[in-house]
């Protein structure tokens, strides 16, 4: 007996299917995965989840905690996502990310923070 699989392979069983459900799946957490390359000169990578629909904003501060940068201020689906930081329009030094996460009535869901090192 044959079997198609969703991908179109015809295989002899349905067991034999290559189902690729990593490529599927949700995140199940909030938060920022990394930042790389860190230190950077000058840009940078910051990958991060959304495990259900909110409120995103990710802001850049110098180390007096001044905001120099707002990167994402918007809702957000769940998913994987990644934003590039280009700090060329900086001064060199230490930056802090951080990542705030709202549900629709406005509480605050998660706040993550994270020390980056900008080398020129």
């Amino acid at each position: 007996p044959e079997f198609e699989c969703p991908d179109g392979n015809i295989v002899c069983a349905p067991n034999e299917c290559v189902l690729d459900i990593q490529l599927h799946l949700l995140p199940d957490q909030f938060g920022i995965n990394k930042i790389f390359p860190n230190p950077f000169n000058p840009i940078t990578q910051i990958q991060y989840d959304i495990s259900k629909f909110a409120f995103v904003k990710v802001r850049v501060f110098d180390i007096r905690g001044r905001e120099v940068e707002k990167l994402m201020n918007e809702y957000q689906n769940p998913g994987k996502y990644n934003i590039t930081w280009d700090a060329g329009n900086h001064a060199s030094g230490m930056y802090i990310i951080e990542m705030v996460i709202r549900s629709r009535d406005d509480t605050a869901i998660f706040r993550d923070v994270r020390k980056i090192l900008y080398l020129k």
